[in-house]
């Protein structure tokens, strides 16, 4: 009879109909932007060797000339962008408690089976 009582004890405990569930859902998202401005400045020397030759009619070399000169280059180069970054955050929480009335319930029906009990075999 003990056993028995006991199982349908932990049956009714574990029943999801004496709980009071409650769900709550949390959305956030944030946008962020930033701008992005990129400057560089390229610059390169090099030496410019010109040969000139200037010949007889015979053939033979008249003169000779050789230039160097040094060339510089510059090169300026401005990128600008937007980057763009999206986060999304999503919080589900459930929560399951006995309500209290129930409870109480239950605490009265151990009581009744328990005096129950006691009268009839103690008395």
């Amino acid at each position: 009879m003990k056993k028995a009582i006991v199982v349908v004890l932990l049956a009714l405990s574990g029943c999801s109909m004496f709980k009071h569930s409650t769900k709550t859902n949390e959305y956030e998202e944030a946008k962020f932007e930033t701008a992005v401005d990129s400057r560089s400045l390229v610059l390169k020397t090099a030496i410019k060797e010109t040969n000139t030759l200037t010949y007889n009619p015979d053939g033979s070399i008249l003169q000779f000339q050789q230039i160097q000169e040094q060339v510089a280059s510059s090169e300026a180069v401005q990128l600008s962008g937007i980057e763009k970054a999206t986060a999304k955050k999503d919080l589900s929480v459930k929560e399951s408690v006995p309500m209290k009335s129930w409870l109480w319930l239950g605490v009265l029906i151990l009581l009744l089976v328990t005096l129950m009990i006691y009268l009839k075999f103690i008395r």
